[in-house]
C-alpha cells in the first residue's frame, strides 16, 4: 500500500490526459482580492471545480476528499506533482446529498441521507484508478438512518474507537420529534450497532469537531426560523457528558423560550451555548485551529438583511467553565451589499498550519495561510 501511495505522483503526469473526469485549477470567480483578512494572514485559491464543495477530509498522502449537498457527487483533490496543477477528480455520483466524508484507518466513510458507504484503502484504490484501473468501489455500510431531506443531509466524524459521530436533524422548522430519534447527535460504529446518543434539542448540526487535549465534542448549531430578523442566535456548543439536552423545541440561545413549545418550561433545565454566532448565519463546519475554534457561516435565508457569509474566529481562554473570550471576523467578504458571491461551507486545519476554506456556491477551497515576512 505504502507503494503504491508513494507511486500516485508519478502516475499522475503519465495519465492526467486520459482522466475525462479531472479538471485543471481555474481562476477564482470574483477573485480573492474581494476577501478581507486579519493582518497577516494571506488566502490564494487551493483548488477549483470541486463540485458544490461541503465537508473536507484529508489523508495522509495528501489526497483531499470532498462531500457535496446537492451536486450528489463525491470528488478528490489530488496532490500538486512538480509543476503540475493540483486536479479534482469525481469518484462517486449519484447519491443523495453526501455531505458528510470521514478518513478512518485508510477508508473512507461518506454519509447522505439515509445512508453510510465506505471505500476500503481508499488512496490506494484512487492510485489503481489513476493508473488505468477500474472505478472506485463504493459500498452501503448501514441504511438506517432517517429519509427525510428537511435537515437530512449529514456531517461525519470518526471517533478514536472508529465510531461514526453523526447529527440527524429535526425534520421541520420547530417540533418535538425527540421520542422518534430526530433532532440528536449519535455515534455508532459503522454497521449502526452500539448506537448511543451524545447530544440531544439539537436542531441541525451540521458541523463538529473533537477538542484537542480533552476529546470533547464541540458542534454549531442552526437556530430556528420566524422568530424576527435577529433571534434566535445560531448557536456553538460543547457537549461534557454525553446524553445532555441542549434545548431544542423549548429553548433557543440559552435563554429565549419557543413562543410554541416553551410553555411550561425553564431555559436553565438545559445546557447553554459556549457562544452565540448570529441570528440566521447558518454555522456550518468548524475546526480547532492555532488555539481557537473556527467556523464557517454559510448565510441566512430568510433575513430582510443578508447575514453570515463568512468564516468567524471563536478565541477560547483558559477557564474551562466560561472557555469563549470573543468571536471575531477572521475571512469575510463573500457578501458584496446584499449580494453573496460565495458562501464558506466547512473548514480544515492543515497539518502545515494552513486553513482550508470550501466554498459549496463557487466550488472552490481557499487556503488561509500565514504571510511571509
Amino acid at each position: 500500500m505504502i507503494g503504491e501511495l508513494g507511486a500516485l505522483h508519478r502516475w499522475l503526469a503519465l495519465v492526467m490526459l486520459m482522466l475525462l473526469e479531472t479538471g485543471p485549477v481555474a481562476a477564482a470567480p470574483g477573485g480573492v482580492e474581494r476577501l478581507r483578512l486579519p493582518a497577516g494572514l494571506a488566502i490564494e485559491v487551493y483548488a477549483s471545480g470541486v463540485s458544490n464543495a461541503r465537508q473536507m477530509a484529508l489523508s495522509d498522502s495528501g489526497v483531499l476528499w470532498v462531500g457535496s449537498r446537492d451536486a450528489g457527487v463525491v470528488s478528490a483533490v489530488l496532490p500538486a506533482s512538480g509543476a503540475e496543477p493540483r486536479r479534482v477528480m469525481t469518484v462517486a455520483r449519484g447519491l443523495e446529498m453526501p455531505t458528510g466524508i470521514a478518513l478512518f484507518g485508510g477508508d473512507l466513510y461518506i454519509a447522505d441521507i439515509s445512508s453510510v458507504y465506505r471505500i476500503r484503502d481508499a488512496d490506494s484504490r484512487l492510485a489503481e484508478r489513476l493508473a488505468g484501473g477500474s472505478p472506485l468501489r463504493v459500498e452501503r455500510v448501514y441504511d438506517g438512518l432517517p429519509r427525510d431531506t428537511h435537515h437530512g443531509w449529514r456531517y461525519l466524524r470518526v471517533d478514536r474507537e472508529g465510531r461514526l459521530v453523526v447529527a440527524i436533524g429535526a425534520p421541520c422548522n420547530v417540533c418535538d420529534r425527540d421520542a422518534d430519534g430526530y433532532a440528536q447527535i449519535v455515534r455508532m460504529r459503522p454497521d449502526g450497532s452500539q448506537r448511543e446518543v451524545l447530544a440531544r434539542g439539537v436542531r441541525n448540526s451540521v458541523g463538529f469537531d473533537f477538542e484537542p487535549g480533552t476529546g470533547q465534542l464541540w458542534f454549531t448549531d442552526n437556530g430556528r426560523d420566524w422568530l424576527g430578523d435577529d433571534q434566535p442566535s445560531c448557536e456553538l456548543n460543547r457537549i461534557v457528558q454525553p446524553g445532555q439536552h441542549f434545548g431544542f423545541p423549548f429553548c433557543h440561545q440559552g435563554d429565549l423560550l419557543d413562543p410554541q413549545f416553551g410553555q411550561g418550561r425553564r431555559c436553565s433545565e438545559f445546557v447553554a451555548p459556549v457562544a452565540r454566532l448570529g441570528a440566521h448565519v447558518a454555522p456550518l463546519g468548524m475546526t480547532f485551529w492555532r488555539g481557537s475554534v473556527v467556523v464557517a457561516l454559510h448565510g441566512s435565508w430568510n433575513r430582510s438583511r443578508k447575514s453570515g457569509y463568512k468564516v468567524v474566529r471563536v478565541v477560547l481562554g483558559s477557564d474551562p467553565a466560561q472557555p469563549v473570550l470573543r468571536v471575531e471576523d477572521l475571512v469575510s467578504g463573500w457578501l458584496d451589499g446584499q449580494t453573496a458571491w460565495g458562501r464558506p461551507a466547512d473548514v480544515l486545519a492543515m497539518p502545515d498550519g494552513s486553513l482550508l476554506i470550501a466554498d459549496d456556491q463557487q466550488g472552490l477551497v481557499y487556503r488561509l495561510f500565514e504571510r511571509q515576512p
